[in-house]
């Protein structure tokens, strides 16, 4: 299986229906690279589009790109 590369992103990111699927992938990488019992609220499809947080993430530890405890996500 190939690897994803930035080129790849870029075009998929391009498409109209790929901002329904973001909070879909990131909320993917979150649960990947962090423990078991995480917590993630992303809306996604239709959902996306709503005012607010566009993600919540409860973690009991410290991960990286994750912080120990509820925090809010804004994707731009």
């Amino acid at each position: 299986m190939r690897l994803i590369d930035r080129n790849d992103i870029e075009l998929w990111a391009s498409k109209i229906d790929s901002k329904g699927y973001f909070p879909i992938l990131i909320s993917r990488l979150v649960k990947a690279t962090t423990p078991l019992s995480t917590l993630t609220d992303f809306p996604s499809g239709t959902a996306a589009n709503v005012e607010g947080w566009d993600g919540i993430v409860n973690c009991r530890e410290n991960c990286g790109y994750v912080p120990e405890g509820i925090s809010l996500w804004e994707q731009n």
